[in-house]
């Protein structure tokens, strides 16, 4: 249970994780690791917890990174990303380090995100995407175009995960689309109406996760389905 020797040393917030069998890619609030100036997003080497060369340069926060092959999706608050304009949301390959050319351009920051094979899901307090509305949460396709993928959710999205076909979420609404489903819903990833899974928590869900079967959730809830659950 000691601490080990790894230490990036991030001088402000990370507020998320991804990592892989070399790197961990960091996003946040942070403007250096270990000394190195690395603004909002870095590759940190696994063994020595130094940074690597990977520098995208972000102009403001991250609050969720996600890596598919090799393309890295962030979202967030900031508006550029290596000097170009990117509006809450962006790509960069790892290998190149270059600001890939998808570009959704996002009314509203984001929370969360998750990739499927053909589709980058965000959410947060969205507003619209490339001018056309969509309430906290939709589904951009791999050229960065909007997909019909429509949910309607009246409330901040703070997480999105994927699992068995269906889009899972967790967050501060009460409705999906028509139906009422406070704080936690499950969406067809294909028609992206709520389905009849309604857990009905009590309040904010914050994070969930899928394993074996079940979906895990943590939050500020103390009842889910009328049963007394405190916050887990």
């Amino acid at each position: 249970g000691e601490v080990t020797s790894w230490n990036p040393d991030s001088n402000n917030t990370v507020n998320d994780i991804f990592p892989t069998a070399t790197n961990i890619y960091a996003g946040g609030l942070f403007t250096s690791i270990g000394g190195a100036n690395r603004n909002r997003l870095a590759a940190i080497d696994t063994t020595t917890g130094v940074a690597s060369s990977l520098d995208p340069n972000v102009n403001n926060t991250i609050n969720d990174i996600r890596l598919d092959n090799n393309t890295l999706y962030f979202g967030g608050l900031f508006t550029n990303v290596g000097g170009q304009e990117r509006n809450r949301i962006a790509a960069i390959d790892i290998v190149s380090g270059n600001t890939t050319s998808w570009a959704p351009d996002l009314g509203n920051y984001v929370n969360s995100l998750d990739v499927s094979t053909s589709s980058v899901y965000g959410g947060g307090l969205i507003t619209t995407i490339g001018g056309t509305a969509r309430n906290r949460l939709a589904a951009i396709n791999d050229n960065g175009t909007l997909s019909n993928w429509n949910p309607d959710v009246n409330g901040s999205v703070r997480e999105i995960i994927n699992s068995s076909g269906n889009i899972y979420i967790g967050g501060l609404f009460t409705t999906v689309g028509a139906l009422a489903r406070n704080f936690i819903a499950a969406i067809d990833i294909n028609t992206g109406i709520a389905t009849t899974w309604n857990p009905n928590a009590n309040t904010n869900v914050l994070t969930l996760l899928a394993d074996s079967g079940n979906i895990y959730a943590g939050g500020t809830f103390t009842t889910i389905g009328g049963q007394t659950r405190n916050r887990i």
